[in-house]
């Protein structure tokens, strides 16, 4: 298997597991509610997947800028989904997300 594929198996993984608890906790599915619920949440993550999207698809390149470019959007997407399972309370989930990106992205 691709590291790429084991990636994606992994994070599919601890998202299946995340929407489980979800589901099953009350406190956490009502906080993840007043996300979906907040306009200021949503019109910001509507430009982080904008700016992401741009960086990561649309700027092409091999220099070191635009890796760096690229790298510096990896690292505030994985900052952003962290910041995400902290206010919703998943403890364990920064671990298992740095530790998966670090190893099958290279990400430091």
């Amino acid at each position: 298997m691709k590291p790429r594929t084991e990636f994606l198996s992994i994070m599919s993984f601890l998202t299946v597991i995340t929407i489980g608890v979800l589901i099953y906790n009350k406190n956490r599915r009502v906080l993840f509610s007043k996300l979906i619920y907040n306009q200021t949440f949503l019109i910001m993550l509507s430009i982080i997947i904008a700016v992401s999207i741009y960086t990561l698809k649309i700027i092409k390149g091999d220099d070191k800028k635009t890796k760096r470019i690229k790298n510096a959007t990896r690292q505030g997407i994985i900052a952003f989904i962290i910041a995400l399972a902290s206010y919703l309370d998943l403890k364990a989930a920064p671990f298992f997300i740095i530790w998966a990106t670090s190893y099958y992205l290279h990400l430091h």
